[in-house]
């Protein structure tokens, strides 16, 4: 019923006379709910204050994004014992300061990391630098199900700003390693194939005169290579160009 409450009054005068009380409630959910209603100029006092010292995680994190100063996800992205609030910290850090969310991304991956591998590999997409590559090969086999899909689209979006193409092509190889892994399931061989025959369109792309062909024509040797050997019919349908023996 509280909650209900302070949904119904969520942007009416009527919020203010009791947002002090829904603030300061036992219920993690109903300071929740309260942070929402709060506004990030007016009460950033307060939500620095929940950001920094609520009990519940979910609070802190909420806060912090509503706040969304680069000095408070500074004061929080080393020192939270929150995965959830480290991860919104770097969102707010690599907005404004690009440079600062890579540095803080490098100190996080030396100690135990891997609840942020999904938001470190968004950061460190954006660098165009090869040396991360190692990063997603390093995790490629870690990421569930249902973060592969953005992993997988982070890894391509690094892999096709690297002018480097010995280090695509060692990319491309990663991929088929997932793709023609037999414990991986369809949709984790579906993205790794497709990861590669994108590579091979965007060579083609930037082709002239030939010289990206011995390229092209590994990568395409590739595609064949996974399809031919596969047994899943669907993923041979997909790529029906590449079906040959």
């Amino acid at each position: 019923d509280r909650m209900n409450a302070i949904r119904a009054l969520k942007g009416t005068p009527n919020m203010a006379k009791i947002k002090d009380a829904a603030i300061a409630s036992p219920s993690s959910d109903i300071r929740s709910l309260a942070v929402n209603t709060l506004d990030a100029k007016e009460d950033a006092e307060l939500l620095r204050d929940l950001a920094l010292n609520d009990s519940s995680s979910a609070v802190r994190a909420l806060a912090l994004r509503k706040e969304a100063s680069v000095s408070l996800a500074k004061a929080l992205v080393t020192t939270d014992e929150s995965f959830w609030v480290v991860s919104q910290a770097l969102s707010i850090i690599a907005k404004e300061e690009p440079e600062a969310a890579i540095n803080y991304a490098d100190t996080l991956t030396q100690s135990y990391y891997k609840p942020l591998i999904s938001k470190i590999t968004e950061i460190y997409a954006n660098t165009s630098d090869p040396k991360y590559l190692d990063f997603f090969e390093a995790h490629v086999d870690e990421v569930s199900i249902y973060g592969f899909f953005g992993f997988v689209n982070q890894y391509s979006k690094l892999c096709r700003s690297v002018d480097d193409y010995s280090e695509i092509i060692e990319t491309a190889e990663v991929m088929k390693a997932v793709a023609m892994d037999n414990s991986s399931n369809y949709f984790k061989k579906y993205s790794a194939t497709n990861f590669i025959k994108n590579l091979s369109g965007d060579l083609q792309s930037k082709q002239e005169q030939g010289e990206l062909s011995d390229y092209i024509d590994k990568l395409e040797e590739m595609m064949r290579e996974i399809i031919s050997s596969s047994t899943d019919q669907r993923l041979k349908s997909s790529f029906k160009a590449y079906n040959q023996p």
